[in-house]
Formats: C-alpha cells, sequence, structure tokens
C-alpha cells in the first residue's frame, strides 16, 4: 500500500465536494502552488515555511536585525544571506574552541580543508624559495603581487558594505610606495603617504566617484595604510644588503607562528582568546610563541642565516624575534578578523585553497613586517641610514 499524503487536499464525508457545495457546505481549500511557496519569514527563530506573495524585499528579517544589527548593513533578506552571514564564525581552524570546535573538527569538510590548505602552503613556499635563491627583486615582485591580489580582495569587501574607495589610487599605492621605499629607504614614506592623500582628494574633487567624500577618502586612506605603508616595511628589509635574510626571518617566524597555533588549539585550546575571533585560544596563542622561538632557532639560529644568527646577529636575537613576531602576527589576525566581522565576511576571498583569500592568509605578516624592521633596527642587526 503506498503511503499516503498527510498534505493532500482529501474528498469531504458522504460524498463529492461538489455535493457538498450544494448543501451549503464550504468551498474546498486552494492547493498552493509551488511557485508561491517561499520562505517568508522568520518568526520566533526559526525558518516557516508560508505561503507569500511577498518579494525578497519585504520579507520580516526583524528577528535577525533586533539581534544582529549589522545585519541590515550587509542586506540580510533572505535564507541565503542569513545563512552565508550568521553561518559558524570563520571556518579559521587553527585556535579551535571546544564550543566551535566539535562541528569543524569532527566532520569530513575539516580534513578536505586541511588537505588544500597544505597542498597550498607547500606551493606558495615552494615559489617563495625560489624568489628568495634568485634575489631581492624577484622577492620584492612577488611581494608586491601579494599585496596588488590583498588590495582587490579588501577593495571588494569595502564595496559590499556602501563603501566606495578609489580603487586606481589604492592600487597604485600599493605598487608604488614599495618600489619607491625600495629606491629611497624610509624617507620615501612621508611623501607617498602625503601623496594618496592629495591624489585621493583630488580623486572625489574632481567627480570622479559622486559618492560622500569623507568615508570614502577614508575608506581608500585605510587600504593604503593597511596595505601599501604596512607592506612597504617588506620593500625596507630588502634594500639592505642582506634583506633576503632579513626579510626571511619575519616569514619565518609567521609562518611558524600560524601553524603552531593552529596545532595548539585544535588540541587543547579550551580559553577563547577575544570576541572577534571565537575561534581563537589563549592555549594557542602560548603555543604560536614557543612554535616561534623554537623554529626562528633551529632555522635561523642553527644554520647562522645573515643577519639573524650570525653577521651581526646571535641566538638572542633570534629568540627575540620568534617571541615579537608572534605577538605582531596575533595582533594581525584579531585586527583582520574584526574587519571582517564588521564587513559580515567568513573569508575576504576564495583565491587560496584551504585558506580563504591572500589577505586572510597574509594578515600576520603584514604586522609582522614592520616590527621585524624596527627590531632589527633597536638590536642593531641593521644600522640606522645616516640623517
Amino acid at each position: 500500500m503506498e503511503p499516503q499524503d498527510p498534505y493532500a487536499h482529501r474528498e469531504p464525508e458522504g460524498g463529492s465536494w461538489a455535493a457538498h457545495q450544494e448543501a451549503g457546505g464550504q468551498a474546498p481549500p486552494e492547493e498552493a502552488s509551488p511557485e508561491s511557496q517561499t520562505w517568508d519569514t522568520f518568526a520566533g527563530g526559526s525558518l516557516a515555511w508560508g505561503d507569500s506573495k511577498q518579494s525578497s524585499s519585504e520579507l520580516d528579517v526583524g528577528y535577525l536585525t533586533d539581534q544582529h544589527p549589522q545585519a541590515s548593513e550587509v542586506g540580510i533578506t533572505d535564507t541565503e544571506a542569513g545563512a552565508q552571514f550568521f553561518g559558524a564564525d570563520e571556518e579559521e581552524v587553527w585556535h579551535t574552541r571546544e564550543g566551535h570546535g566539535d562541528v569543524l573538527l569532527g566532520g569530513g569538510k575539516m580534513d578536505r580543508n586541511l588537505g588544500k590548505a597544505i597542498l597550498s602552503a607547500l606551493g606558495f613556499v615552494a615559489l617563495a624559495i625560489v624568489c628568495f635563491r634568485i634575489g631581492r627583486w624577484p622577492t620584492l615582485i612577488l611581494l608586491i603581487l601579494m599585496l596588488i591580489l590583498a588590495a582587490r580582495e579588501l577593495y571588494g569587501a569595502l564595496r559590499s558594505v556602501g563603501y566606495k574607495p578609489a580603487v586606481f589610487v589604492g592600487i597604485s599605492a600599493v605598487i608604488g610606495l614599495p618600489l619607491a621605499v625600495f629606491w629611497r629607504g624610509a624617507q620615501a614614506f612621508p611623501l607617498g603617504i602625503g601623496l594618496a592623500f592629495i591624489v585621493t582628494c583630488c580623486w572625489y574633487l574632481v567627480g570622479l566617484s559622486p559618492e560622500r567624500p569623507i568615508p570614502n577618502i577614508g575608506a581608500t586612506l585605510f587600504s593604503v595604510v593597511y596595505l601599501a605603508v604596512l607592506g612597504s616595511f617588506g620593500a625596507l628589509l630588502l634594500r639592505e644588503s642582506n634583506g633576503v635574510g632579513l626579510f626571511l626571518g619575519a616569514v619565518v617566524a609567521t609562518a611558524a607562528y600560524d601553524s603552531f597555533a593552529w596545532a595548539v588549539g585544535k588540541v587543547i585550546g579550551r580559553t577563547q582568546l577575544s570576541k572577534v575571533s571565537p575561534n581563537k585560544t589563549v592555549e594557542g596563542l602560548f603555543g604560536g610563541i614557543l612554535g616561534a622561538v623554537l623554529v626562528c632557532w633551529l632555522i635561523l639560529g642553527l644554520l647562522k642565516i645573515d643577519p639573524w644568527g650570525e653577521n651581526p646577529g646571535s641566538m638572542l636575537h633570534v629568540i627575540v624575534l620568534g617571541a615579537v613576531a608572534a605577538i605582531a602576527a596575533t595582533i594581525g589576525d584579531l585586527s583582520e578578523s574584526m574587519f571582517k566581522r564588521d564587513f559580515g565576511l567568513k573569508d575576504m576571498g576564495k583565491m587560496i585553497p584551504g585558506h580563504g583569500g591572500v589577505l586572510d592568509r597574509f594578515d600576520g605578516l603584514l604586522f609582522v613586517l614592520p616590527v621585524t624592521w624596527g627590531l632589527a633596527l633597536v638590536t642593531g642587526v641593521i644600522e640606522a641610514a645616516p640623517s
């Protein structure tokens, strides 16, 4: 016997619907067409299947916007957007906290992402090693390429929440400022930043963008400082005679911190580090710091990589670099998580399989580069330029 459809319209007792109507009964209920059935409300906090002729712009999402004011800012008006916005916080799986890790670590999706992440990381490491071996110029070109791709992601995120930044100015800055710093040193920073501000003002002054100038000038200069200025400290490291070694120290410390923080957080992470990124834990932070110190000691110290491990550096310089870079990388990671949360995004992009976007992968390094240069300057690993 075939199962009965509990929602099928049944004939009334004692005859057909026509006979029932002739006797003064009610007309048969109209059957809702599939086209009229839509997700029409988030009533009571749960999805309700209803018969609605409302457009998606008229749907009741008050439940979401009351509890999450940011939802209305990023245009949460349907279930697909709501699921994207209110899904599991970041698929950053390092620093995993128990309350979130049960979902992310328990299924096959986590394993597939980890495999992609490892392959992507190995590919980039191979490319970086080739550039390091060739010399400073290929490394600088690789750095600028990463900044361009990161800028593309950042401007997409800014536009997604209504800003209209001067993209041409920003892209020109992430290309021009590192080249200027590599050519002229730290004295190129004031001129580069000043020109970026002047050109951005002219952009809105002549009407190339009709939007409000103040918030959009701010968004443009935010991207210039975040990417062009911080990234240009990599060029400042590379312009030294042993610049590849200096730059390598920043990369090794950042990569070691990320790897150990992820592993320790996954195994023993329990204490939340910050509300802006619930998957990061205090245990992961300390594991990452110890890992960065250990790896820097093994690679930069024992192998005597100039100028950290030798000429003129020492083991002490290597250990301090690992600890300081790990703290800077943490601040960089949390800052990017804060930006993504404000944008209503889980990842800045999807360019790197298993990692998300370019900015998701190199957010920590952006903060480590200036700290590395400052540490090398203070400790005498590099000499200050004559005034």
